[in-house]
């Protein structure tokens, strides 16, 4: 087989500054540069990922914030199967905006999470005191150890 090609792309390391990082392509055979693979992304054996991106205005607000996303994820963690992990992430340059990520042993279990009686009210909850707030979810596809 013969060797991937190098692709550069923009990474956007804040809002209004990028930078040009090189990412290798993948091999024909699906392999990639250095000491990782592509993972199979056709089960959810790779387990799910949530994302929230929030941006909380008011001073007085984020001390509130990061207790009602406690909250809501110490919910996950009694009351949905499949959930394995939480965390809550404060900009280190900007402390209106933090990030979330979760861990699901599978899309079905981000399902039934989404599904359980509370769970729009304690998301509204941290909704509430957001200017903004982007969530999404995920599937692994690839990662480097």
């Amino acid at each position: 087989m013969g060797r991937g090609s190098v692709l550069w792309t923009t990474f956007w390391t804040s809002r209004s500054h990028a930078r040009m990082v090189r990412v290798a392509r993948p091999y024909s055979d699906g392999a990639r540069e250095g000491p990782h693979r592509k993972m199979d992304t056709t089960t959810d054996t790779n387990g799910a990922y949530t994302s929230g991106d929030w941006h909380v205005p008011a001073p007085g607000a984020r001390d509130a914030f990061i207790a009602r996303w406690h909250e809501f994820l110490e919910y996950a963690r009694t009351s949905a199967p499949g959930f394995v992990s939480a965390r809550l992430y404060r900009d280190s340059n900007d402390a209106r905006h933090f990030v979330s990520l979760g861990e699901w042993q599978s899309v079905a279990a981000q399902a039934t999470w989404r599904g359980l009686p509370d769970f729009a009210d304690k998301f509204a909850a941290c909704h509430a005191l957001c200017e903004e707030d982007r969530n999404s979810n995920y599937t692994l596809t690839d990662r480097v150890l």
